[in-house]
């Protein structure tokens, strides 16, 4: 009788003095049950984020600092025939991790999720509501990205010297080549960045990144406009 290849999914998290946000997603990883490997690429902690990753047992790689290089890295190493990128402030239900099985099962090429926020806003609400479309336009990390190897490698995969919307990016030569799909379940992400600088501000500065981008400035510009505005 020939032996069915069980696929593996290799889920990956990149991680920056997180340990007050991660251990929520750690723990439900952990207990996931389905053919897999968590990889949590660091790019320098200097807080407990690895000390807690360590008693999970994960795969832990430190890498440069920088979401693309983190993340390049990671997928480099990692021996899943699919790959998950997952934010390590998001939450993931029971119907979500469900949807994964079922789609590891079905060999699902590339897919994300809907979002909804930890914080009532409308404006939030608003943003969750388009993150429903499959659109590259409306696709951002926090959505996750789940997408297979072969499909990774074929376009091009993440780009280590990206300093921003590298997210975005990887979807939209992604979805080139296949048709994305959405999850049904909705993924529940942090609201800690709108909280700190304000929702109305935070959310105009991405749509101001987002237009100069298309208008055709330089990546490395953008990166700066946004540390600058962290800053602030």
């Amino acid at each position: 009788m020939k032996r069915i290849k069980l696929m593996k999914l290799s889920i990956i998290i990149p991680t920056l003095n997180e340990v007050e946000y991660c251990s929520t997603l750690f723990q439900t990883l952990k207990n996931f049950k389905t053919e897999k490997e968590i990889i949590v690429v660091d790019g320098g902690s200097i807080d407990q984020t690895l000390k807690l990753a360590s008693t999970h047992e994960f795969v832990i790689i430190e890498a440069e600092r920088g979401r693309a290089q983190q993340l390049a890295t990671a997928a480099s190493a990692s021996k899943g025939d699919f790959l998950l990128f997952l934010h390590v402030d998001v939450q993931l239900s029971d119907a979500n991790l469900k949807e994964l099985a079922v789609a590891l099962d079905r060999k699902v090429e590339l897919a994300s999720f809907p979002i909804e926020f930890d914080y009532s806003h409308w404006f939030l609400r608003l943003n969750a509501f388009f993150s429903r479309y499959r659109h590259p336009y409306f696709h951002f990390g926090d959505q996750g990205l789940w997408i297979s190897r072969s499909l990774f490698e074929k376009c091009g995969g993440f780009d280590p010297s990206d300093e921003i919307l590298e997210d975005q990016d990887i979807y939209l030569r992604a979805s080139k080549h296949t048709k994305s799909r959405k999850f049904k379940s909705s993924l529940l992400v942090s609201a800690r960045k709108y909280r700190k600088y304000g929702v109305y501000k935070l959310q105009f500065f991405y749509y101001r990144i987002w237009i100069l981008h298309k208008m055709g400035y330089s990546k490395k510009s953008l990166a700066e406009k946004y540390r600058r505005f962290l800053a602030a």
